[in-house]
């Protein structure tokens, strides 16, 4: 008896599997004629009636769109991409859209009840634009049906047939599939979030391990797409539920073997969560931060032991990026109360004592004698009779050299790299009618990236270059191995060269 119910069992999965992929292949050619003959009137008519008519059979359904206009007719056009998509896309992308579209519909809270009804209604408006196909074909004998090879039909009727059916199909198992997708995810979790429950969230969590209960609140996997309950909690308003998970994730908890702490997850499935809650709910700042700080219940000498997990406010979990994200986000905000929090402050002297003070404080004095250089020799050695002594005019050339090899060919090197990356990534931002690297949208950028121009003007008014090229011996008097003055060397050059230092 068990070989016969497993033998009948493969056969009845294989009968279905054959039919599914006969009804594929025949309905293709008609759900293709079917989108190719739709005008723009008819489409416009299947926009407007699939919610007329649907509200009409389901009056709970007009609480759910309460989108514009524009939204409503962009997701009728959405049902009819995905009944195309069925036929003409590869499944396992059409799955993944689909998936993901379903567990958005988890977080809205769609009733699976209503997606039935809402296939039939398309369906129905559907076929009256078919009838209006012109139908070339007059022939009244009946012919076996394309679909099924089962039952026979007027050779007339089988273009509308066909394009109905394929249509009915493909929209049924996108619903079927969403319906899934739905039940799949709708965990108690999602449930609380739906409901803004704090109460419901902590029953929900009663029954979850301790070394999945981070997990629950931070990712549902349905297929090869997933949604993260806190994230959707966050950017639907459910910020009483948001709240209660960030302090429940980031609770220490331990059994006999292991100590669970949910601050490496927390990082790992929302790399980006300082910026989502800055953006969705910023009086929720300081309860991340206070969770990633640790406070002994017992004091010696008046002083308590405090651990700051500052790993994730230090490293991102994108090993390509050279701050957290988190760090950033928060500095970012300007807000004064929040970056002063421990925590933060911690953090950021951290960072400035062992990262960033020496190569500030090298920048500086680096700019502070590339700048005594140039006044140096720009100005207080820019007279003639600096010009016309040989060592001192050695001095000079030395002097106007490391002006440009310190400050020209750095500032070049800088922005040079800067425009690289701005091409590669594609960062720009828009500057009258032009678009130019992000970077030059900072003040400090702007006026370091006009020093660079300044620079690249005084050397193609250069003396010390243009008398280099320069063999004639008429201004042999004017110095010795380096001249400053020479035939080369004109009127016009002196005049945008002249330094103002007064």
């Amino acid at each position: 008896k068990h070989e016969t119910a497993w033998e009948w069992l493969w056969l009845t999965v294989a009968r279905n599997l054959n039919e599914s992929t006969m009804k594929v292949r025949a309905f293709k050619p008609y759900n293709a004629k079917l989108f190719s003959s739709l005008s723009e009137d008819q489409l416009n008519r299947f926009r407007v009636n699939i919610f007329t008519d649907f509200f009409a059979r389901s009056a709970a359904s007009q609480d759910l769109f309460k989108q514009s206009q524009s939204r409503l007719r962009y997701i009728a056009d959405r049902v009819l991409q995905s009944s195309y998509d069925m036929f003409n896309k590869n499944k396992d992308d059409t799955l993944d859209e689909l998936s993901a579209l379903g567990l958005r519909h988890v977080g809205y809270g769609i009733p699976i009840e209503l997606f039935g009804p809402f296939a039939e209604v398309c369906v129905e408006v559907m076929r009256p634009m078919v009838q209006e196909f012109p139908n070339k074909i007059t022939n009244t004998g009946l012919v076996w049906c394309p679909k099924d090879n089962a039952h026979q039909l007027p050779e007339k009727d089988i273009p509308e047939h066909m394009m109905i059916e394929g249509f009915r199909w493909s929209i049924s198992l996108t619903a079927r599939v969403l319906v899934r997708t739905i039940m799949d995810g709708s965990t108690a979790v999602m449930q609380a979030v739906h409901f803004d429950d704090s109460k419901r969230l902590r029953r929900a969590l009663l029954d979850a391990p301790r070394n999945q209960r981070n997990i629950w609140q931070l990712a549902v996997q349905v297929g090869s797409q997933s949604i993260s309950p806190l994230f959707w909690a966050l950017r639907s308003g459910a910020h009483i539920t948001a709240k209660a998970m960030i302090e429940d994730v980031l609770t220490i908890r331990a059994d006999r073997d292991n100590y669970y702490y949910g601050a490496d997850e927390l990082f790992k499935y929302q790399p980006n969560i300082a910026d989502n809650i800055l953006r969705e709910a910023p009086f929720l700042a300081d309860s991340l931060l206070e969770g990633l700080i640790w406070r002994s219940h017992k004091s010696q000498d008046n002083l308590r032991p405090v651990i700051y997990y500052v790993k994730h406010l230090l490293q991102d979990m994108d090993e390509e990026q050279m701050l957290s994200r988190a760090l950033i986000s928060y500095v970012r905000f300007n807000h004064p109360q929040t970056i002063m929090h421990p925590i933060l402050t911690f953090t950021l002297d951290l960072l400035w004592e062992k990262m960033a003070k020496w190569y500030f404080l090298k920048d500086r004095v680096l700019t502070m004698i590339n700048s005594i250089i140039f006044i140096t020799a720009e100005c207080l050695m820019s007279g003639i009779e600096v010009a016309q002594d040989p060592t001192a005019s050695l001095f000079l050339a030395v002097l106007r050299a490391l002006v440009y090899a310190m400050g020209f060919c750095r500032l070049l090197y800088w922005h040079v790299r800067q425009i690289i990356l701005s091409v590669v990534n594609k960062d720009y931002a828009p500057f009258s009618c032009f678009w130019v690297p992000r970077y030059l949208t900072r003040g400090s950028h702007v006026l370091s990236f006009m020093l660079l121009l300044n620079l690249l003007a005084m050397m193609t008014v250069e003396p010390m270059f243009h008398c280099l090229a320069d063999s004639s011996d008429e201004d042999v008097g004017y110095g010795g191995t380096v001249r400053f003055y020479c035939d080369a060397w004109t009127d016009e050059m002196s005049l945008a060269y002249e330094p103002r230092c007064d």
